[in-house]
């Protein structure tokens, strides 16, 4: 029975649509596959608007740039933070004259920790409050850069590229402080970004204030022609060096007259054309300005000597720096041991250099002694 009635069901609805394709010209084939088109776009449709839902709902709010959250706070500015041949920098909105204001920051914006050692180094009371910034998502914390590659941070391999044992006891030294410093409460990442990245505010011994000043410490290193920070009542203010700065061009700091070894054991970089790096000769510590036609010969004997000495020439080095930078070029970014090893084959060149021209053989100027630029943020 159950047959006979599905049979005569069946019958009826190939009659029915007999009749409709003659009357109305329906194609069911047509039919059904628009039914079913509908119903998948009501699906999507549907689920569409239930994940748009639920991002709203579960998404955090989206955080403010850097700029923003400095410009909410009162922070009077003339450039941005922006791309530039030295990696993430500060670049000028507009032109700026010799000695210009380019930077106005409210004292209150920075964390500011006098050196005074209490129970903690300041160091580590800095680390410890930007840790907590970053827990929280603060927009200047957040927009901060990985901690940088300092020696400290190195491959054993690595290290003892740099052919200066000296600066493996240094380093030794520094890795030992750091663990020191940061016992089981204070972030390593954290500790490295405030000692590349903090600031003196004035003030003598004990009484010194550091600190970590939002969009200033954006600002790389360039020497001669870089800029200067002043403290001015209630603010912090960046001004552009003596040659002053077009509009679109990096505006740099002048970090100071530091040696080569400074910077790449706290800053993790070498500055190209440092005019105060140095290098000890027996008990004299001679830098570029040091050079002159009136140089002891001694001196001179003694740099020859030293340079004859390293496992690798000048000439060697600065080709294996060409073929890592032939390398970044056709193989996009590297990874860090690969930074580090060309961070070890720059400082290397940079006192070779030196000495050849403590030795007598050009260059005999910093501006001469030129080595790849350290593109890092």
């Amino acid at each position: 029975m159950v047959k006979f009635m599905a049979l005569v069901l069946n019958v009826m609805i190939m009659s029915l649509y007999s009749f409709m394709k003659t009357k109305f010209n329906l194609d069911l084939n047509k039919l059904l596959l628009n039914y079913k088109w509908f119903k998948t776009k009501e699906i999507l449709f549907v689920w569409t608007k239930r994940v748009w839902i639920w991002s709203l709902v579960l998404k955090p709010a989206k955080s403010l740039s850097l700029e923003s959250y400095c410009d909410s706070a009162g922070v009077q500015r003339s450039c941005f933070v922006g791309k530039t041949l030295r990696g993430r920098g500060l670049v000028a909105s507009r032109n700026l004259a010799p000695n210009e204001e380019a930077l106005r920051i409210p004292l209150d914006l920075a964390l500011i920790e006098p050196r005074h050692s209490y129970e903690e180094h300041w160091t580590a009371r800095l680390a410890k409050r930007l840790q907590s910034l970053r827990d929280t998502n603060n927009p200047y914390a957040i927009s901060l850069p990985d901690a940088p590659r300092i020696p400290s941070r190195w491959d054993e391999n690595i290290l003892i590229q740099v052919q200066n044992k000296s600066l493996e006891v240094e380093v030794e030294s520094l890795f030992f402080w750091r663990a020191e410093v940061v016992g089981d409460v204070v972030d390593l990442d954290c500790l490295d970004l405030v000692c590349s990245r903090s600031i003196s505010l004035g003030g003598s011994g004990p009484d010194s204030l550091l600190a970590l000043v939002p969009l200033l410490d954006m600002a790389n290193h360039c020497p001669r022609t870089g800029g200067y920070y002043v403290k001015q009542d209630n603010d912090i203010v960046l001004l552009v060096g003596a040659a002053g700065v077009r509009k679109g061009e990096e505006i740099t700091l002048d970090y100071g007259a530091r040696s080569n070894d400074h910077f790449l054991l706290h800053y993790g970089f070498v500055p190209p054309n440092n005019p105060a790096d140095s290098i000890l000769l027996g008990d004299q510590l001679l830098s570029w300005s040091d050079l002159s036609d009136t140089l002891d010969p001694e001196l001179r004997h003694e740099a020859t000597s030293l340079l004859s000495k390293y496992p690798t020439s000048l000439e060697y080095d600065l080709n294996q720096l060409k073929k890592l930078s032939i390398e970044k070029t056709s193989f996009s970014q590297f990874d860090d041991d690969q930074n580090d090893l060309r961070c070890a084959l720059e400082y290397r060149i940079s006192k070779k250099q030196l000495l050849k021209a403590i030795s007598g053989r050009k260059p005999a100027d910093a501006s001469n002694s030129v080595f790849l630029l350290n593109d890092g943020d």
